[in-house]
This record gives structure tokens, C-alpha cells and sequence, in this order.
């Protein structure tokens, strides 16, 4: 998903626009027929909301589920949420956990999780993953990791690479947990995310207690 500035224009389908209603609520949508005669219409599949207004023009020229829109309003600014993320294996690979805490407008949220048998770059991207899917509305995110990985991954254009690539990387090797590097895609397009690399054991005290959480997950793994 894009976001777009005010008076930019640009084609999406319905499906699009439902899939990603709580991005845009559209609350102000006008139709020209072939008569050009614009109406008023409410779509009931459309959250109500006021984040922008858009007008739609659909005409024989189009298939009849694309739409093309053109945005009037800027969105409203989305919540800005703090993440600090976490995982590793003792050993490595073998039973793994991951940690992570939400701050948001001075409230913490914190979670964790384990698996018996994995790696540490797996529950450093479970960590980043669980975290994004907590939020309920789409944000603006400022995700903090010391896996440089997962960090250079998005700040590096990495992914791009992989994708053009056929998911082979520089070494002309399969990339590794594809799995869950398609999930992070698909949810770095519903929030946006700023990748923001911390150094691990540095006495930062959010980082410090996602390690804390994510040992905590092990120690439940193994307890299990």
C-alpha cells in the first residue's frame, strides 16, 4: 500500500479499498456514469470515517471493479507507536523465544512467545512480526532492533533484491524464513514502519527487557 499527497490520483480496485478500509474510509465518493451525471453514493462495505475525501470516476473504459480516484483531503495523521523487539535460542537452532513491547502515549504493552525448535533469526522476525499484528489500526511505527538483519533488511532495500532475485540472495543461496520475510512485507504495507537498529546488551531498557522476555519464553519452552 502507497500513501499518496493531497491532489495525487491514482487506480485501485474495490477489493483494494475494502481490503484497506482503515486506511481510507472513504466517506465522500461520487460516480459519473456514462451519462457523466455525478451521483452520491454510499459503499456499505466502507468502515465510515473521515480520514479523506475521494472522487471516483468509473466509465466504460475501466473494468467495472477498478476505480479511479482522486484524493481531496490528506489523511489524518496515524498514532505513533514505540516497538522494541526481541529473540534468540539457547542453543541455536533449538527451543526459541521472542519479546517485544508496545509504548503508546505512555502506556506499555508487553508480549512474548516461544517455539521448541527453531533459530535466532527466526525469533528475531517472530518478534517483529507478533508486535505489528497487535496493533489494531494501521500506525505509524518506530520498531527498534538489535538484529542487524532484520534491520538492513528494509533500510538497505535487501528485500527488493531477494524479490527481483526469485528470494536467492547475494551468495545466489535460497533466503532463509521466506516465510515470515513475506509476512513483515505485508504488514510494513499496512503500517509504516521506521526500521531502527539499536545495539543488543547496551543497557537500553526496552531492548533489554524484550531479552528479558524472550529468555523468559525459553525458559517456559523448556519447562513445557
Amino acid at each position: 500500500m502507497h500513501w499518496w499527497e493531497d491532489g495525487s490520483n491514482f487506480t485501485v480496485s474495490w477489493d483494494t479499498v475494502s481490503r484497506y478500509h482503515s486506511v481510507f474510509a472513504i466517506v465522500a465518493v461520487s460516480v459519473a456514469y456514462e451519462s457523466e451525471m455525478p451521483v452520491d453514493v454510499t459503499q456499505p462495505n466502507i468502515e465510515q470515517g473521515s480520514l479523506f475525501q475521494a472522487s471516483v470516476l468509473q466509465s466504460s473504459m475501466l473494468q467495472s471493479e477498478t476505480l479511479k480516484i482522486s484524493v481531496q483531503t490528506v489523511a489524518e495523521p496515524l498514532k505513533l507507536v514505540e516497538i522494541y523487539t526481541d529473540g534468540g535460542c539457547q542453543p541455536n537452532p533449538g527451543p526459541g523465544g521472542w519479546g517485544a513491547v508496545l509504548i503508546f502515549n505512555g502506556r506499555e504493552k508487553e508480549l512474548y512467545g516461544f517455539e521448541p525448535e527453531t533459530t535466532n533469526n527466526r525469533m528475531e522476525l517472530m518478534a517483529a512480526i507478533r508486535a505489528l499484528e497487535a496493533l489494531k489500526a494501521p500506525c505509524r511505527v518506530k520498531l527498534h532492533s538489535d538484529s542487524a538483519l532484520l534491520i538492513n533488511a528494509f533500510t538497505k532495500n535487501w528485500i527488493p533484491g531477494w524479490q527481483r532475485k526469485g528470494w536467492v540472495n547475494a551468495s545466489k543461496e535460497p533466503v532463509k524464513n521466506r516465510d515470515l520475510w513475506e509476512r513483515l512485507i505485508e504488514l510494513s504495507r499496512v503500517h509504516r514502519v521506521e526500521w531502527i537498529k539499536v545495539k543488543g546488551h547496551a543497557g537500553i531498557h526496552y531492548n533489554e527487557r524484550c531479552d528479558q522476555l524472550a529468555t523468559q519464553g525459553i525458559n517456559e519452552c523448556r519447562k513445557a
